[in-house]
Parts: structure tokens; C-alpha cells; sequence
């Protein structure tokens, strides 16, 4: 009797184990040595505070990954992101990034990313609301990991470590800590669609020494041959941007589109 095949790795689900759009938890698996993965997507956001509220669009939110020749490596190009409130438009910074995948089973992978951002983008003090650029570089670090829990439904988390920025009054900008762990549930609807839920906390959520965003999002994914659609939903708690001002809570939706090319 021939001996039965091993089992397909975690990562080798098609799109589907590889797009990490549209969560904050990053997808472990990385895009296979000469493919190209393109995820873009819109998102629509309002920002609610005492007698400042506004709404933004932002777009395309464009990730370029490219698979390498080297094992389990991918290089992550980021495009700017364009925002749009009140008439006028804005762009933020592009990006570079490196992703690798350390281990996987049939069950189970783990692995890290590493990204930052250049300033390119619109200066804030002329950007709208001070979406755009802080005209200072940002560094994130992530690992990942995720499992599957049976035939249905798996889990991924992701244990990001980022050195942002912020505009700072006098001109120019200050880099600060912020620690951004997330935990994401998913479960197969079948006929190539997924449902998803996700919880996750950023410190200094508004900024140096302001309190933490809490997060929760879920949405919709539909697999279509070498395409990936989706939906999501989000929103956050409350957090106060400076002491004495009010607090700012955050909502959006949004849609995009993956390509495996």
C-alpha cells in the first residue's frame, strides 16, 4: 500500500493564506518566490471629539509584496496613501518592508516582519485635520503567528512593536514607543468566503503619553480565483489626545481588493 502524502502546509492555501489586508493582525504566510501580491483598498473614517469631529476617506492603501528567491522571503513596497476631508487631499508616506516566515506545519506558522515609512508625504501643517505626513520616518516590527483550529475556523496574532511620530507645535516632529498586540478569529463560510473578527489595543493611541486605543473589527472575504474581495467594519474606545482636551474615538469602513499576479 503506498504510503499517504504528507499534509499541505498552512501556508499553501492560495490568496487566501497569503493576503493580510484588511486587519491589523498580519498574515504569517508570505507570497511565493515569483508571484507579485497587490492589496489595495478605500476606507471611509469619522474621528468624533467634543466640537471637533470630522470625516476622511483614504485610498488606495496600496501594498505592493513581491516573493524572492530566497525561502520563505518576501519584499513589502508600500505606496502613499492619499486622505480626503473637507475638500482638500492629502498624501502620506511610502514604505519598504521585509517579511519571512521561521516555521511552519500542516497546523501551525510563525515568523516577523520589519517596515518603515519615509517622509514623502504632504507637510501636516498644510495637510487637512493633519492627516498626511509628519515628515519623519517610522519603524514597525511584527511577529506573527497563527494556527488552525480545525477544518472551519483558526486564529492568527500578531505582536507589533512601532517607533512612531508625531507633529509637535513648535515645527517638525517626536518619535515615540507604541505597542500594538492583536488577536484575530476567522472561520470558512465555504465556496471561497470567510468571515473574520478581530480585537486589538495600540498604547499612545493618539500620540506620546496618551491613553490606548481599543479596537474591535470584523468583516467578510470572498476568494475569486487569483482575487481576494472584502469588507470591514471597525471602531475604537475613546482616548484623549493631550491632558485637558476631550477624547477622540474613531469609526470606519471600508472594501478592497487583492490580486495575485
Amino acid at each position: 500500500m503506498a504510503a499517504s502524502p504528507p499534509p499541505a502546509l498552512i501556508c499553501a492555501g492560495g490568496i487566501a493564506a497569503i493576503v493580510t489586508r484588511p486587519t491589523q493582525t498580519t498574515t504569517t504566510c508570505v507570497v511565493p518566490s515569483d508571484r507579485v501580491l497587490i492589496e489595495t483598498g478605500t476606507s471611509a473614517q469619522t474621528v468624533s471629539a467634543p466640537g471637533a469631529s470630522y470625516a476622511f476617506t483614504s485610498y488606495p492603501n496600496a501594498e505592493i509584496r513581491i516573493g524572492t528567491a530566497l525561502r520563505n522571503v518576501e519584499v513589502d513596497l508600500f505606496t502613499p496613501v492619499l486622505f480626503h476631508s473637507s475638500g482638500e487631499t492629502a498624501s502620506g508616506d511610502t514604505g519598504a518592508g521585509i517579511k519571512t516566515v521561521f516555521s511552519q506545519t500542516s497546523a501551525w506558522a510563525w515568523g516577523a516582519s520589519l517596515s518603515g515609512t519615509f517622509p514623502t508625504g504632504t507637510n501636516p501643517a498644510v495637510a487637512p485635520h493633519g492627516l498626511g505626513s509628519v515628515n519623519a520616518g517610522t519603524a514597525t516590527l511584527n511577529v506573527n503567528a497563527e494556527a488552525s483550529l480545525g477544518p472551519i475556523f483558526s486564529v492568527a496574532a500578531t505582536l507589533g512593536q512601532q517607533v512612531d511620530a508625531a507633529p509637535i507645535a513648535s515645527g517638525g516632529a517626536q518619535h515615540y514607543a507604541s505597542t500594538v498586540p492583536s488577536l484575530e478569529f476567522t472561520a470558512s463560510l465555504g465556496h471561497g468566503a470567510t468571515a473574520f473578527a478581530e480585537a486589538w489595543l495600540q498604547s499612545d493611541g493618539e500620540g506620546p503619553a496618551t491613553g490606548t486605543h481599543r479596537w474591535l473589527d470584523g468583516g467578510l472575504q470572498k476568494d475569486i480565483g487569483s482575487m481576494q474581495f472584502d469588507l470591514e467594519y471597525g471602531l475604537s474606545n475613546a482616548v484623549a489626545p493631550a491632558p485637558g482636551q476631550g477624547p477622540i474615538a474613531r469609526r470606519y469602513a471600508g472594501f478592497g481588493i487583492s490580486r495575485l499576479f
